[in-house]
């Protein structure tokens, strides 16, 4: 089981109802699985890890930043982030390779957790234990016709710009 360090304090993290417009507030830490929800619910961003060996003749890990959503809000999680992948895209073309591939999400690319004074995570580095961040492990698969209506709505809350971007990509 992975210890969690005791929060403090995180100084002039901003932490008004306001804020939090996409759902509930930050849970704390004694709740792992919790806090786990809470931050890919909140995410907007994802950074998708995939094998890259088909492509890249040295066979390394490839890591590329995409727009993600797990509903429209943390009522209406669904606990499966989905994640964006225009074609062509090369970890489009990796996960058609091996659909095995990681997601990392962190607080610190949280807009609403940035303080007054523009620092993330209190002030503190984002690779300290109290700025939470998690890595999935999964295999990734094409949407199915009956999942594509709800997500693209979920994504059009989340990522308001989606509809504009997905009219000159294929949604398969």
């Amino acid at each position: 089981t992975p210890a969690h360090h005791p929060v403090k304090s995180f100084g002039s993290r901003k932490t008004t109802e306001e804020v939090f417009s996409r759902g509930l507030g930050r849970p704390e830490f004694k709740s792992a699985a919790a806090h786990a929800r809470w931050l890919v619910s909140q995410s907007l961003w994802t950074t998708i890890s995939t094998d890259a060996s088909n492509r890249l003749s040295d066979g390394v890990a490839w890591g590329n930043i995409r727009s993600v959503t797990d509903g429209e809000c943390i009522f209406a999680s669904t606990g499966l982030p989905v994640f964006y992948l225009p074609t062509p895209d090369p970890t489009s073309v990796d996960v058609l390779a091996n659909p095995n591939i990681a997601l990392t999400f962190t607080e610190a690319a949280l807009p609403e957790l940035i303080g007054e004074d523009g620092q993330v995570c209190g002030g503190t580095d984002p690779e300290d234990p109290t700025c939470a961040h998690i890595s999935l492990h999964g295999t990734a698969r094409k949407l199915e016709e009956h999942e594509i209506e709800y997500v693209l709505k979920s994504f059009g809350t989340t990522h308001p710009r989606v509809s504009k971007i997905a009219s000159f990509c294929d949604v398969d």
